[in-house]
């Protein structure tokens, strides 16, 4: 019986090896990885250039978006500023000294009250809500100029269709 018992423990040891050593095999084919530069700069590493190449698409529809809301408010600040400015003493009378005292913010929404009875265009009227939805007012000067040169900078992305990957 004995015997028996260390025959069965020998043929189970082997079995577990024999399963174990085989069933943890190891792909033959090698990974292939790429680390990424940009002019000398380490940026990171990746599998494919095609990942490479979907990355730099994700990052430019990102500027896009960025550079479109810049325009769109950049817009609404310049049309407001134009409407602000053309609102003259002809136009409201008795009222202007009162409406050259208010803000910005209270001269758009006193436009947008009476567009009508101001002659403000749908479009012009459309630039002061974004101008107020978006508090453009509360910007300084530093943050509007900011926001111009990212938009000089970067607008090509609203014309390109395919960002290649860079040469540096």
């Amino acid at each position: 019986m004995k015997k028996v018992s260390i025959y069965f423990s020998f043929i189970l040891i082997v079995l577990l090896i024999f399963v174990l050593g085989f069933s943890n095999q190891k792909s033959k084919k090698p990974n292939y990885y790429y680390q990424v530069y940009l002019d000398g700069e380490y940026l990171g590493t990746i599998d494919s250039k095609k990942s490479l190449e979907n990355y730099i698409t994700k990052q430019a529809n990102i500027i896009r978006d960025n550079v479109k809301n810049y325009n769109n408010q950049i817009t609404a600040i310049n049309d407001t500023n134009e409407v602000l400015a053309s609102i003259t003493e002809n136009k409201l009378g008795i009222y202007y000294n009162d409406y050259k005292s208010l803000s910005n913010n209270d001269k758009a929404k006193y436009i947008i009250n009476n567009q009508e009875k101001l002659q403000i265009s749908d479009l012009k009227t459309e630039s002061l809500k974004t101008y107020l939805k978006l508090k453009l007012f509360n910007l300084s000067n530093e943050e509007l100029n900011e926001m111009k040169y990212n938009y000089e900078n970067n607008k090509i992305y609203l014309t390109s269709n395919n960002i290649s990957t860079p040469n540096g």
